[in-house]
């Protein structure tokens, strides 16, 4: 044994790659006075000393994942031919949904399997205008304009996703967060309305979208 003598090892990919003997020293346990050597590449595996018993080595190995190989194509290939049949469509089809809650991003991972899903016929796109009525209880996310206590709110969609139920839910460009809205401003008068009915006299206060948005461009960033 010496240093640089040629090693040679196989590759996590069954190659020879040839390397040399780097280190030599004897046993420091119990008296051992065994020489030991480490390789050049640190690496303490299966080795060998010659590239033909190596290569005898990489070629079992090659044999051995050829095998594997053969067996994992056989099994795709009946696993191809079920899938084309009515039993595998059947399957599918009778399967349940997997359902989770889109409202709710931290709910993604909690999922439930349901076979019945009512899908809503009709529902408000992207863009679409839509008003909503503002109380002191409507609460916001985040900044927010509220000239009144109560008034009406023009905004725009921003998301649409549905429940299982068939319900509808909607995200607005707004920083309020409420699921009273409406698609027509007369409607959302009229809801107003209903909640000032012991001051009749008092205006039915209106924002439009385009206010709001500059109003909240207007508000500083709270310092930290």
């Amino acid at each position: 044994m010496k240093l640089g003598q040629e090693v040679f090892v196989l590759s996590a990919t069954g190659e020879v790659v040839r390397t040399m003997v780097g280190k030599i020293q004897v046993g420091d346990k119990f008296n051992n006075f065994e020489p030991r050597y480490t390789l050049l590449n640190g690496e303490d595996g299966q080795h060998w000393f010659s590239y033909q018993d190596a290569l005898i080595a990489s070629q079992d190995r090659v044999s051995q994942q050829t095998e594997v190989l053969k067996k994992q194509l056989a099994t795709l290939r009946m696993k191809s031919k079920r899938l084309v049949t009515e039993e595998a469509r059947d399957a599918v089809m009778a399967a349940p949904y997997k359902v989770v809650d889109l409202r709710d991003c931290d709910a993604r991972d909690r999922t439930r399997k349901l076979k019945k899903i009512t899908v809503p016929d009709t529902y408000p796109k992207i863009g679409d205008v839509m008003y909503l009525v503002i109380t002191p209880w409507v609460m916001p996310k985040e900044f927010v304009y509220r000239p009144f206590e109560y008034f009406v709110l023009e905004t725009v969609v921003r998301r649409v996703c549905f429940s299982p139920d068939g319900k509808v839910h909607l995200g607005f460009k707004t920083p309020f967060r409420t699921e009273e809205c409406f698609v027509l401003r007369e409607d959302a008068d009229s809801r107003l309305r209903s909640y000032l009915m012991k001051d009749a006299n008092q205006p039915l206060h209106f924002v439009s979208h385009v206010t709001e948005v500059n109003e909240i461009d207007k508000i500083e960033d709270i310092p930290f």
